[in-house]
């Protein structure tokens, strides 16, 4: 049974985000898109949304680290844009999607400048030529975060289809809206 105390030591880091294990995650990308075609889906989303694992590298909030995989929103973005490129490998950009939840703070999550990080996976994304980006504009409950992000502006910099959700009739109308 774990005490108050052990409750509230400090957390390890994951084997995950040691840069010798990132090519090891990146083929399981790869080899999930194999399978999703072998299985005859239309293509396939990768999740860098929530809190999951692409989310932590891309938002300076929870990216520690010091090597090519952090510090500018390039580096933070390198994990995301090396699964995409891996998985669109496999199925070809125009069937793979993105997610991404730019002001979404579940499970702590948090960038400084989400609107240049997400703006330049925006234009990422559209460099790739990506089937769509599905953007989670709130959190769980609906509600907007703070720092706010344009995404209007977002979705100028990614120019292709673009899905998004949580959105209410008045935030929806307004993104859509010219800037």
């Amino acid at each position: 049974m774990k005490t108050r105390i052990d409750l509230l030591s400090p957390v390890r880091v994951g084997r995950y985000t040691l840069h010798n294990h990132i090519s090891a995650v990146i083929a399981q990308f790869r080899n999930g898109a194999i399978h999703a075609l072998d299985a005859g889906f239309d293509g396939v989303e990768i999740h860098a949304a929530n809190g999951s694992l692409i989310d932590q590298f891309l938002r300076d909030g929870t990216n520690r680290h010091t090597d090519i995989y952090g510090g500018s929103v390039a580096n933070r973005a390198r994990f995301l844009m090396e699964v995409v490129e891996a998985v669109a490998d496999v199925w070809g950009a125009n069937r793979v999607g993105v997610r991404l939840s730019p002001v979404n703070p579940f499970n702590s999550m948090y960038d400084s400048d989400p609107q240049t990080t997400f703006e330049y996976m925006g234009e990422q994304a559209n460099r790739l030529g990506l089937a769509y980006l599905h953007v989670v504009e709130a959190d769980e409950h609906g509600e907007a975060t703070h720092p706010a992000v344009n995404f209007r502006r977002l979705r100028d910099a990614f120019g292709g289809t673009f899905t998004a959700c949580t959105f209410t009739t008045r935030t929806a109308t307004s993104s859509n809206s010219s800037p």
